[in-house]
């Protein structure tokens, strides 16, 4: 009885922590082929530090990873707070691998509902020719 007690606490504590995520209607997929960027992508987000700013209030940063059949992965996490800070990292890979799993051609979401970054794959035609850009 215990263990379904922990079980249906920890499903409560999970769904309850699922931000719903926007997905494009349109675009190139298919999302889960940048699946095998996200944990580089938010790896080098949480990474920020003196020698790499962090993300000012209203701002993003951004990367692109190319796929091998010529298209390419651009990767966002924009800050929606008033503050100045690095993304959590395993909140970023959360939210961008419900997104890789839920939006076929891409979108956004968030770890937390009171997440303060969004986070975005875009996959697109062409290889990268320079990071994605912020979106501020």
């Amino acid at each position: 009885m215990f263990k379904f007690a922990f079980l249906i606490s920890f499903l409560v504590f999970a769904v309850a922590q699922i931000e719903a995520q926007t997905c494009y209607t349109q675009g190139t997929g298919p999302t889960t082929d940048c699946g095998g960027f996200i944990n580089e992508f938010c790896n080098s987000a949480a990474q920020l530090s003196a020698s790499i700013p962090l993300v000012s209030s209203r701002d993003s940063q951004g990367r692109c990873f190319n796929l091998p059949d010529g298209r390419r992965c651009n990767f966002i996490a924009y800050n929606s707070r008033e503050i100045t800070a690095a993304p959590n990292e395993f909140g970023c890979q959360f939210a961008l691998n419900n997104v890789a799993r839920n939006c076929p051609v891409g979108g956004s979401g968030k770890s937390r509902a009171d997440d303060a970054y969004t986070f975005t794959i875009d996959p697109n035609r062409g290889p990268c020719t320079q990071d994605a850009q912020p979106s501020s």
